[in-house]
């Protein structure tokens, strides 16, 4: 009989290391390609060298001639990698030390004497003393960076405990019904809060505080220069978009043979007053943080006419929060030296951009700003999605031009911008009714 409460327990546990865990990727071997074979075959190539037709079909040939190119190239490859884990701790060294590791091994392992296997054991030794200690010492700094920051420590927490927090989705068919679920939610929320806004407003009201424009008005955008657009795409960023037919790493070294299609492009789509389909698509909505082609000559257009706010403080040169901050500190610290009262109020609108009004803001546009004609159009056109119909091949010998799938995308493609851009279906009859009077007694 035992002299206590307390017993030995005695199991033998079948214990195992955990399985690396593994990964399927597609990639394409850029740093393969051959940058003057890829520069002649861009030379070569009729599709990307044509510079004539519409915005819509100089963008589609300058997409689908780079992707063959690319997929000439580097096609598309897919490897399997194993998932390791995040050793943020790791540094010289620890590096340092496991390769002196190393050594030790492998003159261990070749005459086996006894001392080099002592050499090999000390090594081990030392490589795992320094191992926890430089783990010790990168999360014990870490703690103390974020002592006063909770969401950091509860994230480290869960690291260093191996807690893995997979995101937990609703449940759904397929990934597109879900997408397009989480899409409606949101626009939801953005018209409930315009519909709010616009309860007591009329359109009297939208301009009223509006002075109304009275300098040179803006109405048409000046064709760019070959030169300028090398200028801006070599002064852009190198990060690329999955939806770029091209890495921009690629298109640089190449920008010479492009720079026709491209300065097409740009030139057919202000001269038109559109902006192609494909240019409104994004995966990520990128915060523009350097003016582009049309922002620029907006921007010379505003600055001539002096029509900024004097209170602007965001996308403007010269001026960013750090201007908000001292103009509100400086109100308020002349208000309290005059011993007057200070009340802040501060709107913190959600989703702001997406609140804005486009019908409002073009007219805002036109009547503060002098923003008109083409121009104006232009900026329509980006602000709506009307789509040109593609136009099928036809047999001559048979109905031709006369087919109705062709004629009829023929005459919406002709149609002016503002047309197709009608919501109500009455007012589109009557405006496509006035626009063929006036083109069969031209």
């Amino acid at each position: 009989c035992p002299s206590g409460d307390h017993l030995a327990i005695c199991t033998h546990l079948q214990t195992q290391k955990p399985k690396r865990e593994h990964k399927i990727v597609s990639f394409r071997a850029f740093r393969d390609i051959s940058i003057d074979d890829l520069v002649t075959d861009i030379t070569n190539s009729q599709t990307l060298q044509s510079i004539e037709g519409t915005t819509e079909e100089l963008v589609e040939r300058y997409n689908t001639g780079l992707q063959e190119l690319l997929d000439k190239h580097a096609p598309l490859q897919t490897k399997v990698i194993t998932i390791r884990p995040n050793t943020p701790w790791y540094n010289d060294s620890l590096r340092a030390a496991k390769r002196n590791r190393r050594k030790a091994e492998r003159k261990m392992r070749k005459p086996n004497l006894t001392v080099h296997t002592e050499i090999y054991k000390e090594a081990c030794i030392i490589y795992n003393k320094l191992m926890l200690q430089t783990k010790k010492d990168y999360y014990s700094s870490k703690i103390e960076e974020n002592s006063n920051d909770r969401r950091h420590l509860f994230k480290l927490t869960n690291t260093l405990m191996g807690c893995k927090r997979d995101t937990v989705l609703p449940s759904t068919d397929n990934d597109k019904s879900l997408a397009n679920k989480f899409c409606d939610f949101f626009i939801g929320i953005i018209i409930s809060i315009r519909n709010k806004l616009s309860e007591n407003q009329t359109d009297n009201d939208v301009l009223r505080a509006d002075v109304k424009f009275i300098g040179e008005r803006m109405e048409a955008l000046a064709p760019v220069t070959p030169e300028e657009v090398r200028k801006t795409i070599i002064h852009a960023s190198a990060k690329s978009c999955e939806l770029d037919p091209i890495p921009t790493s690629l298109l640089k070294p190449c920008l010479d043979s492009l720079l026709p299609i491209i300065t097409a492009i740009m030139n057919q789509s202000l001269l038109n007053s559109e902006v192609p389909t494909q240019f409104k698509q994004a995966i990520v909505r990128p915060l523009l943080k350097k003016p582009g082609l049309v922002a620029r000559r907006l921007e010379d257009h505003l600055d001539t006419n002096t029509l900024h706010d004097n209170l602007q403080s965001a996308y403007r040169a010269r001026h960013s929060t750090e201007t908000a901050l001292l103009r509100v500190h400086q109100d308020i610290a002349a208000a309290l030296d005059n011993n007057s009262c200070v009340v802040l109020i501060m709107l913190d609108l959600s989703a702001a951009f997406d609140v804005i009004d486009h019908p409002i803001l073009l007219k805002r546009l036109e009547h503060a700003y002098g923003i008109s004609g083409s121009v104006l159009l232009w900026f329509h056109s980006y602000l709506n999605s009307a789509k040109l119909l593609n136009v099928p091949r036809t047999k001559t010998k048979t109905y031709g031009e006369k087919r109705f799938d062709k004629c009829a995308a023929n005459l919406w493609n002709s149609l002016p911008v503002e047309i197709k851009h009608i919501d109500s279906l009455t007012v589109f009859k009557k405006a496509l009714k006035t626009h063929l009077f006036k083109l069969a007694y031209q």
